[in-house]
């Protein structure tokens, strides 16, 4: 489980920034215009998702292929988000 911390694109896609208990996580997407996202919770009703976010205080389950990249410094690929209640609790 994780928040969004912010995001960024390039004529390359969009980075998206993760934090974790463990970690920041970097990840790309090639195309998020069709990034597939669900949400199980009303607090993202109004939430933009994109270029440009700063941080939402949102938990999400992040879905990502771990490919990490030298070049641009990330920790693989996003595949898809899923953003759940507050009160959510991620077994292990």
């Amino acid at each position: 489980m994780a928040f969004i911390e912010k995001s960024e694109c390039s004529n390359k896609g969009a980075v998206f920034f993760f934090r974790t208990d463990a970690a920041l996580l970097k990840l790309s997407n090639p195309t998020p215009q069709t990034l597939p996202m669900k949400a199980f919770t009303q607090d993202i009703e109004n939430l933009q998702i994109g270029c440009g976010m700063t941080a939402v205080e949102i938990p999400v389950i992040i879905t990502y292929k771990e490919i990490p990249d030298k070049k641009t410094k990330t920790n693989g690929e996003l595949v898809a988000l899923e953003f759940v209640p507050k009160s959510f609790v991620l077994e292990k």
